[in-house]
């Protein structure tokens, strides 16, 4: 009796985990199956969030679904389907992912770059490159992020001199991906467009200094809290808040009366954060 029962046991403890990893992969068959199917429907939407869903399975059908999905005349879904296949590091995804470097919309070739440097190809860069001098401001915009992400020392000369281009929006991703090698230039750009940039140019600088960090910006960033602009104000009062130091506090707290709600909501939220710094550097 108890060497029948042992041997059960013994039956069980052996078996066990491969009857678990059956039964998990065929449950992971399962929903890739069904999600594969969502990818017919007419709705862009849910389409892009079976795509979500592929991704996090990430099974062997999963990515063939993703495969397919590279074909969705949404290029939204097409670029998470490229996201995700990088993700997964299917090597079999190379193929196809490389097909979509030819894609007419940038947005789909900067992520099939992105994609294909999980696997460290750079195949997309000097496409990419290309792209910086394109006609259009959205393709030179996304073109620097993409190579702000995956690109070495050589794309070096081509950003600092995308600091130069006539739309704000662009400089700031140029000054933006220049950060992964040091200022080389960008916080200056920055800084001038905060200055003398239309309102767009010196919220968006202003944002972008407290994105990277800027502890140089702090003066111009202060200043900024009385632009004429509420937007530009918001913003600068978000960067010091990531930024700043206790020393900007008495002016944050000038702005508490704004009449803009949303100013002086981003003016409370980062005197907190520096008044909880202050306190922590002094425990320390």
């Amino acid at each position: 009796m108890h060497a029948t029962l042992l041997s059960m046991v013994l039956v069980e403890i052996l078996y066990l985990p491969a009857l678990l990893a059956e039964r998990i992969a065929a449950r992971e068959q399962s929903s890739s199956v069904s999600f594969i199917a969502t990818l017919e429907s007419k709705e862009w939407e849910t389409r892009y969030n079976a795509v979500t869903i592929l991704e996090q399975i990430g099974s062997s059908e999963a990515v063939q679904g993703l495969l397919e999905s590279l074909q969705d005349p949404m290029w939204k879904v097409r670029v998470k389907a490229a996201m995700a296949l990088g993700k997964i590091r299917d090597i079999t995804a190379v193929p196809s992912l490389r097909a979509c470097l030819q894609e007419a919309d940038i947005y789909v070739q900067a992520a099939a770059a992105r994609a294909l440097s999980y696997f460290d190809i750079l195949d997309g860069v000097p496409l990419l490159l290309q792209s910086v001098q394109d006609s259009s401001e959205e393709n030179r915009k996304e073109a620097i992020r993409a190579l702000g992400e995956i690109g070495g020392p050589e794309v070096i000369p081509f950003l600092q001199a995308a600091l130069g281009d006539q739309h704000h929006e662009v400089r700031v991703a140029a000054a933006k991906a220049l950060t992964k090698f040091g200022d080389l230039g960008g916080v200056s750009v920055l800084l001038c467009d905060l200055k003398k940039g239309d309102y767009a140019a010196r919220r968006d600088a202003a944002s972008c200094l407290g994105t990277i960090g800027c502890s140089n910006a702090l003066p111009a960033l202060m200043e900024g809290l009385r632009d004429r602009h509420h937007a530009v104000r918001r913003e600068c009062a978000i960067a010091l808040g990531a930024v700043g130091h206790a020393g900007a506090i008495p002016l944050l707290e000038e702005g508490r009366w704004d009449r803009f709600e949303e100013v002086r909501t981003a003016i409370e939220a980062a005197v907190r954060t520096l008044k909880a710094k202050q306190v922590f550097q002094r425990a320390g």
